[in-house]
């Protein structure tokens, strides 16, 4: 259900694309959710600091909404691949990169313009969390828990592929959300020890620690998942924590203090899993957080005078996500329905309408993972995980007179456990998620793909 508050209120890859126009898990999203608070305590570092915060570029990720959808089955027919192959109904795409990896403002495809394909580029130990572009490369991390005692970082370039480059400092539960800041880049954890966040010049290390829990004005503390963003509109550095039903926390860098500030912390807030920035508009300036604990999440608007109001509730764990080349702010939400905004009109909220190769459906595949726009169609691209059999759906926006409908167009199969992972990475998109094996989908290896589209003849 969702409630709107108007002023008063494997191995194997199995892929396909088409023309626009596991086995179990045994983790439920409950589980998932229970499963995040089973932490250990560790030893904190020494603080730290890192010269010359000034700011380049931005992606994260986050996890989030995983239960059986009744549309397991309902999936295109398509040719089964072995690893590290790709397939695609019209181009072969060329394992090259190029560009700067920032998502420019460009015209969105029309329907029927883009064929859509998958390209593997490797596997880390686990299914991947942060995903982000320091230098030209993909940073990488994951859900490290069950069995393995680090957390490290990897990275992706078209030479050198993807390498394990280091770890950091103390386990955490996971290297959640990162960002890069020209000199350097954040990688915040959740890090079982309060808003801790790790700064480094490159994945190489060295790591320094970075401890942001007095600027929580809350009386509970220990706000361990971290959350980072930084808005490639306006440059603007964000992080924010949060864990369970304990008010949530978004601190802000100020740059000409060259500090972090308190942003925002309503009583009602929860762990912050999306924002964005509007630039234009007549809510130029307002900042849009999404937060989410369990069986619930919400919109708050922070508008330019630093007033804080909610603008939406939502019956499930969600994320909120930015279409600046449409004006259009989404949040996905855990039950398999994505909503929408008109950046005009934050107070009205309408959910997307979904359609498969067999026709419309009433919703999409209830593991929704982390949206991006595709950096060669201007399109924000979803992908939804069946966590029961492991395969992953991808859907493209598409404007339909008054109505957004969510079209799939391409089908992975043997990924789709824990997260689905998006990023931006030297011109090209990426997708991460969790290789199916049988395992429990926080043990299970990850893998990472490149996600390519072609022009329709």
């Amino acid at each position: 259900m969702f409630t709107p508050l108007s002023n008063d209120l494997t191995s194997n890859v199995y892929s396909s694309t088409t023309k626009t126009g596991r086995r179990s898990s045994g983790l439920s999203f409950q589980d998932y959710l229970r499963a995040k608070t089973m932490t250990s305590d560790s030893p904190l570092l020494q603080r730290g600091s890192l010269k010359n915060m000034s700011g380049s570029s931005y992606l994260g990720a986050s996890p989030y909404g995983y239960v059986k959808s009744p549309f397991l089955s309902d999936h295109y027919n398509s040719p089964l691949l072995s690893q590290g192959s790709s397939y695609s109904s019209r181009t072969r795409q060329s394992d090259e990169a190029g560009g700067t990896g920032q998502v420019s403002r460009v015209n969105s495809a029309q329907p029927g313009e883009y064929d859509y394909n998958v390209v593997k580029v490797g596997e880390v130990d686990r299914a991947p969390m942060a995903m982000f572009e320091h230098n030209g490369e993909l940073i990488i991390s994951a859900i490290t828990r069950n069995g393995i005692d680090e957390t490290p970082i990897w990275s992706y370039s078209q030479d050198q592929g993807v390498e394990k480059r280091s770890q950091l400092p103390e386990q955490a539960e996971s290297g959640h959300y990162g960002f890069s800041f020209g000199d350097g880049f954040h990688l915040v954890p959740e890090s079982n020890g309060g808003m801790i966040d790790y700064t480094a010049d490159s994945p190489d290390g060295p790591w320094v620690k970075h401890d942001y829990s007095h600027l929580n004005p809350h009386s509970y503390k220990q706000l361990n998942w971290g959350y980072a963003y930084k808005s490639p509109e306006t440059g603007e550095q964000f992080m924010g924590f949060g864990n369970r039903d304990h008010p949530g926390v978004v601190i802000k860098y100020n740059e000409q203090a060259g500090d972090w500030e308190t942003f925002a912390a309503p009583e009602d807030m929860r762990f912050p899993t999306g924002m964005g920035v509007i630039s234009e508009g007549e809510n130029k300036g307002t900042t849009l957080i999404s937060s989410a604990t369990y069986g619930r999440s919400m919109i708050h608007k922070v508008n330019p005078d630093g007033s804080t109001e909610k603008v939406a509730d939502f019956d499930d764990w969600g994320l909120l996500r930015l279409d600046p080349n449409e004006e259009v702010a989404y949040m996905t939400v855990g039950n398999g329905r994505v909503y929408w905004a008109d950046f005009d009109n934050l107070n009205q909220w309408k959910e997307c309408k979904y359609e498969k190769p067999s026709g419309s459906v009433d919703h999409v595949e209830t593991g929704l993972g982390e949206p991006g726009i595709h950096p060669d169609t201007g399109c924000m691209i979803f992908n939804a995980l069946d966590m029961e059999k492991g395969n992953t759906a991808f859907y493209e926006a598409q404007r339909q007179g008054d109505d957004i409908v969510l079209k799939q167009v391409l089908f992975l199969e043997g990924v789709g456990q824990w997260a689905g992972k998006t990023a931006t990475a030297g011109g090209d998109m990426y997708f991460g998620s969790g290789v199916t094996t049988g395992k429990r989908a926080d043990a299970t290896h990850g893998a990472i793909y490149r996600l390519t589209a072609s022009k329709t003849a």
